[in-house]
């Protein structure tokens, strides 16, 4: 399987945390959908693995996509340069 929206439009990744963020991108469209109880769950659990390792909600999001048995490559698109990213997703 390959997850085509692996960070759901940028939820995963923590850049929409409330209404007020969706005039950040197009896709705030996509996004409105997780700004619920359960999506702020998720954001909470990602923000406490990613603090526990050091690391990002994103990487964490990823490197848990990659540990799915049945995931063979989850695509990540970005609305940013590639040269201003950080691209490798180390251990957690």
């Amino acid at each position: 399987m390959i997850p085509y929206f692996s960070l759901a439009s940028g939820f995963l990744a923590g850049k929409y945390r409330s209404e007020a963020d969706l005039g950040k991108s197009a896709r705030a469209t996509f996004v409105k959908k997780y700004l619920n109880e359960r999506g702020f769950r998720i954001l909470s659990a990602l923000d406490q693995v990613a603090k526990t390792h050091g690391s990002t909600p994103t990487r964490v999001a990823l490197a848990w996509l990659l540990a799915q048995p049945s995931v063979t490559l989850p695509i990540a698109s970005a609305t940013i340069s590639i040269n201003s990213m950080s691209c490798s997703v180390p251990p957690i």
